[in-house]
């Protein structure tokens, strides 16, 4: 975890643990969290309790899907593995903006110049 800015969207990280590294957590960031134990969370990153705790949205454990997501608390001293994935909201909604855009001035050109 220790860099979780990605430079694209969907980018994940990987690394050693450290709990200062968990401070860099955004409520909402999705995140695939292993345990010592084997256990394995897909849940939403929601806080960190005092403790230190990771407390978060679980929508899938042991790689079978939970009917209705529910709320888990993770000593972080269980924690063996992390992948972060974050949505880079701004690249994600200006990215098709923008190919959408240049696919319009293209076709625009083609037409005007077969109208000439």
């Amino acid at each position: 975890m220790e860099d979780v800015k990605p430079r694209y969207s969907g980018e994940a990280n990987y690394g050693e643990l450290a709990i200062s590294d968990f401070s860099k957590l955004n409520p909402g960031d999705e995140l695939i969290i292993q345990t010592k134990k084997g256990d394995q969370y897909f849940m939403d990153f929601r806080q960190m309790k005092d403790g230190p705790i990771l407390v978060g949205e679980a929508w899938s454990f042991n790689l079978k899907e939970i009917d209705s997501p529910v709320i888990v608390e993770i000593p972080i001293s269980e924690i063996a593995n992390v992948e972060v994935k974050r949505i880079n909201t701004p690249l994600t909604i200006f990215l098709p903006v923008l190919v959408g855009g240049a696919l319009f001035l293209v076709i625009l050109g083609a037409s005007l110049s077969n109208a000439l």
